[in-house]
């Protein structure tokens, strides 16, 4: 299980829990199979955002629950992205909070975070850009994996593309690959499902957890 967070448009602010995620077992960097770390729940306290002399929000505290699903829902300019910034230590100048998690031990190096804009790296293909981070840390391997998840989420004929190529919404779904393969226990995700209605329940299956046997 993880503990992910989700930001979205909707007509009025609400934090909503989801349902309990199961997903597979993880998959190193070798392609070996290990137990997925144990999602920790994550405690934001007293969390306040000012935006151009305008006070967003102001001593706003919540807890995600370890291992479900939480979506924030809002209108545009509310403080949805600032607050996931702030869950995963990228703050700005006019952020400020305590954030925690209820095992004790402190969040960084523990986060995926999704941006709204794909940052694709455009010189790379798919496939390289679904493996960025294991290529900067200079990990081996996990090619098979990364080909499995890139499949499971409507890809496979597209791996070999640069992002030149490929529509708005497959861009996306590179970019929810290069942060599911990061397999950290809390995943943050900003409007990731901002595509084509027609392949929002593709996505859905990987981004709940439903790892193909090597990871999501």
């Amino acid at each position: 299980m993880r503990t992910r967070a989700a930001a979205g448009h909707a007509g009025g602010g609400a934090a909503a829990p989801g349902r309990l995620t199961a997903p597979g077992p993880a998959a190193r960097s070798n392609d070996s199979a290990a137990a997925p770390p144990r999602p920790p729940g994550v405690v934001v306290r007293s969390a306040r955002l000012v935006y151009e002399s305008t006070v967003l929000f102001e001593d706003l505290s919540l807890e995600l629950a370890a291992g479900r699903i939480t979506c924030l829902l809002g209108p545009s300019g509310v403080g949805k992205t600032s607050l996931l910034r702030l869950i995963a230590g990228l703050a700005g100048s006019g952020d400020t909070g305590r954030v925690s998690c209820a095992d004790g031990r402190p969040a960084a190096g523990r986060v995926a975070y999704m941006a709204q804009s794909d940052l694709l790296l455009p010189w790379l293909s798919a496939l390289d850009n679904a493996m960025l981070g294991a290529r900067l840390r200079g990990e081996r391997g996990g090619r098979e994996r990364a080909r499995a998840l890139l499949a499971e989420i409507g890809l496979a004929g597209a791996a070999a593309l640069k992002p030149a190529a490929l529509s708005g919404g497959m861009r996306q779904r590179v970019a929810l690959a290069r942060t599911l393969l990061e397999d950290r226990p809390i995943v943050l995700m900003d409007e990731p499902f901002g595509v084509d209605a027609g392949r929002a329940t593709v996505l859905e299956a990987p981004a709940d957890g439903a790892r193909p046997d090597a990871d999501a």
